[in-house]
């Protein structure tokens, strides 16, 4: 939908988002160019608003999103880490993202619990369960003093965070320099602030309300396979979504649910920077961890190993149903690929 100040995106999750986006920018983008690369690009700034945020998990077989990487990287920001270790485990390339091969220059997590000295996430909270009905909780995740004008293969694409309360729900606006349609915005963004959403929800004793992503510049690079099929002579289907039979499993529902989902985040961390083997992180705190975090690492453990059968079997100990189905499909696609 355009507006007079761009387009919008109002949908009920990321799988009807992708579908809406990948849309717009087919009937609306302008070529153009980023970084040498070529790019199809909004004319205007792009507004998403996700009615259900908790509806975090893409099931599309065409997108392929990987959710081990997806879910295991959202943790890693709840925690505040900056290290490599974990996210490149599930994604190696996300090595060429840092300077030194050991640090994420804008990892979110980091900025928003550590890059000013102090906890933002903690501090929002905070001021959020004293004042509910304050407008003036803002977490900064872009530095000018480290971002300005710097050279880095990790410029920080998410930059501000609004966050309000009304009728009794924690609702989130999320304000973005630049985003990629296909793996930022309907991607990794999607499971990484609804989760940060949830959390805070949680901490503060509310609801989770609605999350808005404002993307300045939205784009998509023409060379991306999705992309490509989208656009193809291939008649793909449009992205599917099994939220009408499957139900999102929530990570936690109250202050103690949230220190307990923090205490494994940091823990989590701290095995993968010590080289511990995944297989062995079972020491948990929250059902969380206990019932999807942690299976899904021993299913991926399975996949790593190339052991197909065990791998999918390790999927039925996932409870939450959406990642459950969503790791199942991923490690069928390798398996029929494979053939």
């Amino acid at each position: 939908m355009e507006t007079q100040f761009g387009f919008g995106v109002r949908a009920r999750n990321v799988n009807e988002a992708l579908a809406i986006g990948m849309q717009l920018v087919k009937n609306e983008g302008v070529l153009t160019s980023s970084r040498g690369l070529e790019v199809m690009r909004a004319p205007g700034p792009v507004t998403t608003v996700y009615e259900r945020p908790m509806e975090r998990v893409l099931f599309c077989p065409h997108r392929d999103a990987n959710p081990f990487f997806h879910l295991l990287e959202s943790m890693w920001v709840i925690a505040g880490s900056n290290r490599v270790e974990l996210p490149a485990h599930y994604l190696p390339r996300y090595v060429q993202f840092s300077d030194d091969g050991q640090h994420l220059h804008g990892a979110y997590g980091y900025r928003l619990r550590h890059a000013y000295q102090f906890d933002q996430l903690e501090m929002a909270c905070a001021m959020l369960s004293e004042k509910p009905d304050s407008r003036q909780v803002v977490m900064s995740i872009w530095h000018p003093t480290l971002d300005l004008a710097t050279k880095t293969a990790d410029m920080p694409c998410n930059d501000m965070l609004m966050l309000d309360v009304v009728d009794g729900a924690l609702n989130m606006t999320v304000c973005n320099r630049s985003n990629d349609v296909i793996w930022g915005a309907y991607g990794a963004n999607a499971v990484q602030f609804s989760f940060l959403l949830e959390y805070m929800a949680a901490c503060v004793g509310v609801r989770v309300g609605r999350y808005t992503q404002q993307s300045n510049n939205y784009h998509i690079y023409t060379d991306n396979s999705y992309w490509l099929k989208f656009t193809g002579d291939e008649d793909i289907p449009p992205p599917v979504d099994h939220y009408d039979q499957v139900q999102p499993y929530s990570m936690a529902q109250s202050p103690a649910d949230a220190r307990a989902v923090f205490h494994d985040c940091v823990a989590l961390c701290k095995h993968f920077e010590d080289g511990d083997d995944p297989d062995r992180f079972e020491q948990v705190r929250s059902l969380f961890f206990r019932e999807v975090v942690v299976p899904v690492m021993k299913t991926h453990v399975h996949h790593k190993a190339k052991r197909a059968a065990h791998a999918l079997k390790e999927t039925s100990s996932i409870v939450a149903e959406d990642w459950r189905l969503a790791c199942r499909e991923w490690l069928l696609r390798r398996q029929e690929q494979a053939v």
